[in-house]
């Protein structure tokens, strides 16, 4: 896995929001405190306010904490099968706890 993350790249899929980032790069804003994922529907801070980190336990390590909007550290987790995409949303809405 290479650790160097191509800054002008990460900032790019944070202001498209790209979904395919998520599991790719964390951006934490130095002025909240708080580390995202690409795809957090928050307002973008300023470019000068982010460094990017290759994981939510980097950001961690540097002093930050999760966002709770976007819930960065749950990228990648498997929903319950019984939530999976293909179960009715009925079904997810009832047996979701």
């Amino acid at each position: 896995m290479d650790n160097k993350i191509d800054e002008e790249l990460a900032w790019a899929a944070f202001e498209r929001r790209d979904r395919s980032w998520d599991d790719r790069v964390i951006g934490a804003v130095t002025t909240t405190g708080i580390y995202c994922k690409p795809s957090c529907p928050a307002r973008r801070p300023k470019r000068e306010h982010v460094e990017f980190f290759l994981d939510g336990g980097a950001a961690r390590e540097a002093g930050y904490r999760p966002c709770l909007r976007c819930r960065p550290d749950e990228v990648g987790r498997r929903m319950p099968e019984r939530c999976a995409p293909a179960a009715p949303r009925s079904i997810c809405r009832r047996t979701s706890p």
